[in-house]
């Protein structure tokens, strides 16, 4: 069981990190994955527990509705799993921890005239 949750912990910050930086290969960053999870291990025990609790409760009560219910249920939880990584993340930076650094977009030029400035017509 422990190791389960220690992989368990280990996919969460990598698809944290790999989210958040927009790019898969920065998930395997080792350092920075060790130090999520040895500053978010309580957290992410009780942020488990609690979706392990309320999904399976919704998920039981979504299937007592004919099974119609089912399907407002896992949206749910996929959108509670993210808004609860997020939460994760920003308690892991107000102790200190590395932020996350996205990559940078860069706009194309646009190759059309500007639009001339908006001057109204007299009535």
């Amino acid at each position: 069981i422990a190791l389960m949750l220690a992989a368990a912990f280990y996919y969460f910050a990598m698809q944290l990190r790999s989210g958040l930086a927009q790019d898969f290969g920065s998930a395997f960053q080792f350092a920075w994955l060790n130090d999520f999870v040895r500053r978010m291990w309580v957290d992410m025990v009780i942020v488990a527990l609690f979706m392990i609790v309320s999904i399976l409760l919704l998920e039981v009560i979504g299937v007592l509705a004919f099974c119609v219910g089912i399907f407002f249920v896992m949206p749910l939880a996929i959108m509670a799993q993210a808004h609860f990584l997020y939460q994760l993340y920003s308690i892991y930076l107000s102790r200190g921890g590395t932020p996350i650094l996205g990559k940078t977009q860069y706009l194309q030029p646009s190759l059309a005239p500007a639009p001339p400035p908006f001057s109204p017509k007299p009535l």
